[in-house]
């Protein structure tokens, strides 16, 4: 419950907490790094600070918002979920040892959405939303690639940007992706239709006291309901630097329905999110949460192919696909 600012210079960090401490619903800017942990990091709205905005040696970090730093998160030999990390220079998530990436949405207008390097072996990255505008979504070092398991996830690659890099391989396409490195199997390459990203001032990210990114809104669409306006990070008072509140929040129904929703590892829990949820967990952020955008009561979803492809007479595929309690609606 701290507002934390203003501590520059050389490997300054505003909450340097270790020793068992954990690190819950701060906002923390404008410092050289955010916030150090080797226990854990909970709710905290974490932005502009030149350096690093998360370190996480161990433990858990969840239901952070972080965005525009030099580096999102570095992270190494911890689990990192339902956090939305965007807008920083470099990269979202800098992953190193074995990690749990689990259920966040990453987004990188250059760099890396996620690079994982210095022998994170068995590294896992699943239920996430991808998103390279202009960068590469997962770069995996030679040294890290020993027990890599990725799947599951959503990849969004605009303005003609990769899908990762192998060692030293570019991969331009998703399918590609799949063939080289023999993960993502289940993984989507779609647009995530987010409610309102750059938010009603229109800009994304922090600009200023003024326009500090509270508004930037990553929920996903949905046609039967989806969270508008709220967070799991509270947000600086009286001028940007007063005690944190939260944000309030409402429900309300979206032009579109994400390819998100329902979505996700089926072995994974969706037992937090909201009814109707389809009896499947969402990808993102809000997966598995009571901010989860809500589910059609009975569907029937193809998932691949999922457009562009060409099959020719007497060529083999699979259609993958989902449903959920056709029944209740009389379909058989």
């Amino acid at each position: 419950g701290n507002t934390v600012y203003g501590h520059i210079g050389t490997n300054n960090y505003g909450i340097n907490a270790a020793g068992g401490a954990s690190v819950l619903q701060n906002v923390v800017f404008a410092n050289t790094n955010g916030i150090y942990t080797n226990t854990g990091a909970s709710s905290n709205r974490i932005y502009n600070n030149t350096g690093i905005g998360l370190e996480i040696i161990g433990g858990i970090a969840n239901r952070n918002t972080i965005y525009s730093n030099n580096v999102g998160v570095q992270t190494s030999n911890a689990t990192f979920s339902n956090n939305v990390v965007y807008d920083n220079t470099t990269r979202a998530v800098f992953a190193q040892g074995g990690n749990t990436i689990l259920n966040n949405t990453l987004h990188q207008f250059s760099g890396e959405v996620v690079r994982v390097q210095s022998a994170a072996v068995g590294t896992q990255i699943r239920n996430n939303i991808l998103w390279a505008d202009r960068a590469t979504a997962l770069s995996i070092a030679f040294d890290s690639q020993s027990g890599f398991v990725s799947d599951y996830n959503l990849f969004y690659l605009t303005d003609s940007f990769n899908a990762g890099l192998w060692g030293n391989q570019t991969i331009q396409t998703l399918t590609q992706f799949q063939q080289v490195t023999s993960t993502n199997a289940n993984s989507l390459s779609q647009d995530p239709q987010f409610v309102s990203i750059p938010g009603a001032d229109g800009i994304l990210g922090y600009s200023s006291a003024t326009n500090d990114g509270r508004d930037d809104d990553f929920h996903v669409m949905s046609l039967y309901d989806s969270f508008h306006g709220g967070s799991f990070a509270p947000v600086a008072t009286t001028g940007g630097t007063g005690v944190p509140a939260l944000l309030s929040g409402a429900w309300a129904t979206d032009a579109f329905q994400s390819p998100a929703i329902d979505s996700g590892n089926p072995a994974d829990s969706f037992a937090n999110e909201p009814a109707p949820n389809g009896n499947a967990i969402n990808i993102g952020a809000y997966g598995n949460t009571d901010q989860a955008s809500k589910s059609p009561a009975a569907y029937l979803i193809v998932r691949g192919p999922d457009g562009g492809e060409t099959w020719v007479k007497g060529q083999q595929g699979f259609i993958r696909w989902s449903a959920n309690d056709l029944n209740a609606s009389g379909v058989t």
